[in-house]
């Protein structure tokens, strides 16, 4: 499932469902998706390309993922706060999907907690319901648009 927008999902969500406190409100685009993938998905395809999408795979997914896991495994709970979603939750689960879309579509195969994360994030009534849409809409452009 690629989610590569989601900034303005994940906004729609926590203002609709009160997944985030009253004092919250960001208005910026979302930074993975404009800083950490903007110069990967950019770049042709190309030896290039391939080395950074090797070390992205190798050097930086392993380390992260792995505070990740750690992080909603001392939470003990579904969510990384506890068990009702939150922004982060919501803000991971995007970014593991520009992860699965761009770079590594089994970069969580050794993380089955984050796997539940995402797919419980993912499968929110309401989440789900507007990927559905937003994908049979045609408005999905994965070229970062």
């Amino acid at each position: 499932m690629c989610i590569v927008f989601l900034h303005e999902l994940k906004m729609i969500v926590t203002d609709a469902v009160g997944f985030h406190g009253t004092h919250f409100q960001s208005k910026t685009p979302d930074i993975v998706r404009h800083t950490v993938f903007r110069d990967f998905n950019n770049e042709p395809e190309s030896p290039e390309k391939e080395t950074m999408r090797n070390e992205l795979k190798e050097n930086y997914l392993p380390s992260y993922l792995t505070k990740f896991s750690s992080l909603l495994e001392k939470s003990g709970e579904q969510y990384f706060t506890g068990n009702s979603p939150t922004y982060a939750d919501l803000a991971f689960a995007n970014c593991v999907n520009i992860i699965e879309e761009f770079v590594d579509p089994n970069c969580l195969e050794a993380y089955p907690n984050l796997k539940a994360l995402q797919e419980d994030v993912c499968n929110i009534p309401e989440i789900k319901e507007f990927i559905e849409e937003f994908k049979s809409s045609g408005k999905l452009n994965p070229q970062g648009g």
